[in-house]
This record gives structure tokens, sequence and C-alpha cells, in this order.
């Protein structure tokens, strides 16, 4: 035994070794929020990056299939890799099967291992139906990414803000990115008010479907309006397929 294991030492030969994953930066176009999880296989080529075109997915939760395989396709060329070894000897292209669960400002990876044949042989990957025009609630289970605001010019002061949005158990991957940002202070009034409007699939605000249902007065009402108009959004999501939202909303000032 002793021997064998010094040749084998003496020859050169590495061990098999799978890829690992380095870092991941922001999804494009980007994710909403969304908590599906579900096993993924995919091509992790030599230079480090995901092959999309090899994705398949399978044991969805949270969500359909579809919407899960939009996300990663969106998501996995923002990721790089250490590249595998499957031979031992030199950096090759190698198929690999994963868990991964998506939370809304988070990304959990399992422990890679090589991908089976098995896993290649998996159903189509369905979508809810969707009625043409129709207006999904907040809270509809077929929502899988729901609409965010990504930028609010009327919340941003002049200090430094950090983000960080990928994780692996639950650890930033990469550096966070530091930028400065400069806005509008919060108007000067105080009270609350409840409304609703609705984000439309091309990620703009139907300025004509804002309710106000409650306000403490009508400064904070006219403030409640500007502030959701300030505001960049990431459009919901179903199948993948971006959706018009009913958002309800409570604004304090």
């Amino acid at each position: 035994m002793l021997g064998i294991l010094l040749i084998a030492l003496l020859s050169g030969a590495r061990p098999d070794s799978l890829p690992q994953l380095k870092k991941c930066g922001e999804a494009n176009p980007p994710l909403g929020a969304l908590t599906t999880s579900g096993m993924a296989s995919f091509v992790v080529t030599r230079h480090g990056e995901v092959d999309t075109t090899s994705l398949v997915v399978w044991d969805v939760a949270d969500g359909s299939g579809a919407g899960f395989r939009s996300a990663l396709n969106r998501q996995l060329p923002a990721c790089r890799f250490k590249a595998g070894r499957p031979d031992g000897h030199h950096d090759d292209s190698v198929r690999v099967a994963v868990h991964i669960k998506f939370a809304p400002d988070s990304m959990r990876w399992g422990p890679f291992r090589r991908a089976t044949a098995a896993d290649l042989l998996q159903p189509a990957a369905a979508a809810p139906l969707v009625n043409a025009g129709e207006i999904i609630k907040y809270n509809d289970p077929r929502l899988e990414e729901q609409p965010i605001a990504s930028l609010c010019r009327q919340d941003l002061i002049a200090v430094d803000e950090v983000v960080v949005r990928q994780r692996i158990d639950g650890q930033p991957v990469g550096e966070a990115e530091p930028i400065g940002l400069r806005g509008k202070r919060p108007p000067p009034v105080q009270g609350t008010v409840l409304l609703r409007f609705v984000i439309l699939p091309n990620a703009k605000l139907d300025t004509a479907s804002i309710v106000i249902d409650q306000a403490s007065n009508p400064g904070a009402a006219a403030a409640a309006r500007a502030k959701i108009r300030d505001c960049d959004w990431i459009p919901g999501r179903i199948g993948g397929i971006p959706v018009a939202v009913e958002i309800p909303d409570r604004e304090q000032f």
C-alpha cells in the first residue's frame, strides 16, 4: 500500500476536483424579492464562467421551474468560479449539480457534486398562467419575484452606503462595494399614509393607479405620492416574465 501511495505522489497525480464559487455580482436584469429554491445543473467552463445554455433545474420549491430558471439565467453570468480539474491534471469544463436557495437579499449555495445522467432527464419547466392585462396582487401565490424599489432618491442623504447582495452560507461573497450617494432629504412633513399603486412590467410606476387609502393630513399624502414617483423599480415576475403588480404601502414621515 505504501509503495502504491509513493508512486502516485511521485508521478505528480492530483486529486479530482470540482469548480469552486469565488464571487457573484449583481444580476442583470436585476432580481426582484424571491425565496425560490431548487436543484440546478450547469457547465462551468475552464475560464470559470457558467454556460447558461447548459442549465437544467428540478425539485423547485416556493416557485415554478420557469421562474427559478429565469432567476438563474440572470444571476449565473455574474458569478465567477475557480475552474475544476476533472482528471486531476488541467482545468477543464465540468458539469456540476448544486442546491441553490434565493432569499430577498442573499443567495445560498449547497455543496457542489458532479452531475449525473439522471440530472439531465428532467421535465420541462412550466410557468403559472397569467391572463393578458391582469394586475397581480402583492400576496398572489403565483408571484415569484415581488417588485422592489431599487432606489428612492428622497431617502438618500449625504453619507456613504455599502451594498452587499450575495452570500454563501450566510457570509458575504466578494468585496463590499462602497458607493457615495447624495440626494434630497425627507420632506419636512409629519404623518402616516396608507396607499396602493401598480408597478408595470416595464418597471415603471403607473401614476394613475395611486390610491391614498388613509393619510394623517394632505401634506403627508402629497409627500407619499412624490416619494414613490421618485423611486426606480424592479418589476415583479411570474415564471420569469415581468407582470403588473399592485403594491400596498405604508409611508411614515
